[in-house]
């Protein structure tokens, strides 16, 4: 918070975030007036179409300063005793969500809707849990606007609860679990991967860090709460947890569907890069990102880099563009990160969301491996989220690209507080870490790179932020 919101009375803050509130609803609405359409309801149309008018640039612009607002405004006019009660008491919701999406209740809704909605008692029964309990579960989520109670006991999809549907049929999922969220958008999938694994991780997350293994100083939450020394990747192969694998997969998939399409092409001349440069996809999986990168550059080559078995399904992925790898212009090779590199000609070593996976020290092998098999004139890029200390004081102001704009006042640097949570998320399952700016130059110029240049991009746009470093 800046010095002028701290120095701001009760009411002054009210007033002036009511004032956010109004002119982001101002500007939202006269977004709707140029683009000939309107703004979808809480209570209309359950479809991902209907919420296109939600990603309007200036939409996206307005109602991020109008969300801060609002959630400070909640947390100021209801006092310090509320905030810290919803806080603690707030897990309830993530339960909520594990008991609906493991227990097909969004399918069960709309399977038995009358036109109005189901009654509670016919949704239990089809999904096997006690009706009493389930009611009790379904309005704590329509007191988060996510369901809507018609009648009592009997309960209706909104546009929320919608998207927590697969649009299949209850017998048809207990039939065949492993297909359930095949040929879905997958956003129901990463719902219930988040109230899984992670969600039970989080659990123990206060366990290991006030009371860490003295024989295992990596111990993640996710080892503590299900018993395993394995990291989250290896316990996921393992052949009992094939469901949670699949989940997982399937959940990572949607996450990068909300990610723009040429989100890797922004910040960076790839354009400018002379003919025949080879880009190095570390890490790269089956090549999203490569292949993004070599339609729209056609004069790079590129190398994608993952384990064996990923790179023996990248030969699917890439069978769209046969010339491309039958020329040499795309390499699919197999290559383990943290062992020595063996691409000494790259022009660009990319690492798209893999840094954010590791702590400290395993990212620092992964980053000196890259050293050692670069050129003087090699590039390395990162796409990472590049999070905000919560105070005012500017990161790294001799790097360019690396200040940003405070929001008004009196709102946290921060509009949104989504990112310290996927950090902590990483820090339960993995030890990994979102970095701040400050943070990942120290961690490059310890493995011997220079941070030259960062691109934040659009204001919460995700997947587009990049760091660009440099041989040191």
């Amino acid at each position: 918070m800046t010095d002028t919101a701290a120095s701001l009375d009760g009411l002054a803050e009210l007033r002036s975030l009511a004032k956010l509130i109004t002119e982001s609803v101002d500007q939202v609405e006269a977004a709707m007036a140029a683009h000939g359409t309107t703004f979808p309801s809480t209570r209309g149309p359950t479809t991902l179409a209907a919420q296109a008018p939600r990603r309007l640039p200036e939409v996206v612009a307005a109602s991020s300063i109008g969300c801060a607002a609002a959630t400070q405004l909640v947390a100021a006019l209801g006092g310090p005793m509320m905030w810290l009660a919803h806080s603690a008491m707030a897990v309830g919701v993530p339960a909520a969500l594990a008991t609906v999406t493991k227990g097909n209740v969004a399918e069960a809704v709309r399977e038995n809707a009358d036109g109005q909605g189901a009654d509670v008692k016919v949704i239990a029964k089809e999904c096997g849990i006690d009706a009493d309990k389930l009611a009790r579960v379904l309005r704590v989520l329509c007191a988060h606007y996510i369901f809507v109670e018609v009648s009592p006991d009997v309960f209706a999809h909104n546009v929320a609860s919608a998207l927590l549907d697969t649009g299949k049929r209850v017998a048809d999922i207990r039939a065949n679990p492993m297909a359930k969220h095949d040929g879905t958008h997958g956003l129901s999938a990463a719902l219930e991967h988040l109230v899984s694994e992670p969600m039970t991780a989080h659990s123990f997350l206060a366990d290991v860090l006030l009371s860490p293994s003295p024989s295992n100083k990596d111990e993640t939450a996710f080892n503590r709460a299900f018993g395993t020394t394995l990291s989250v990747w290896d316990w996921y192969d393992l052949p009992e947890n094939k469901l949670q694998l699949v989940r997982c997969t399937k959940a990572m998939e949607a996450g990068k569907t909300i990610i723009p399409p040429d989100a890797v092409l922004q910040g960076y001349d790839w354009a400018g890069l002379e003919n025949g440069s080879v880009v190095v996809d570390v890490g790269g999986g089956v090549g999203t990102q490569g292949k993004k990168i070599v339609r729209a550059h056609p004069h790079l080559k590129i190398v994608v880099q993952d384990r064996a078995p990923v790179v023996e399904a990248a030969v699917e992925f890439w069978s769209d563009m046969p010339d491309a790898v039958s020329s040499g212009r795309v390499v699919l090779q197999a290559n383990d990160f943290f062992a020595r590199q063996p691409q000494k000609d790259a022009r660009v070593f990319l690492l798209s969301a893999i840094l954010h996976d590791w702590a400290d020290e395993p990212a620092q092998g992964i980053l000196k491996r890259l050293r050692e098999a670069a050129a003087p004139h090699t590039e390395l890029v990162i796409v990472d989220s590049l999070i905000r200390y919560l105070s005012p004081d500017d990161e790294a102001p001799d790097v360019p690209g690396a200040a940003r704009t405070l929001p008004p006042s009196p709102l946290l640097p921060a509009l949104s507080a989504t990112q310290y949570l996927t950090d902590l998320r990483m820090l339960a399952t993995l030890n990994g870490k979102e970095r701040t700016v400050t943070q990942l130059r120290a961690l490059l110029e310890s493995a011997g790179w220079r941070l030259t240049r960062v691109y934040h991009g659009p204001t919460h746009v995700p997947g587009v932020q990049k760091a660009i470093a440099v041989p040191a």
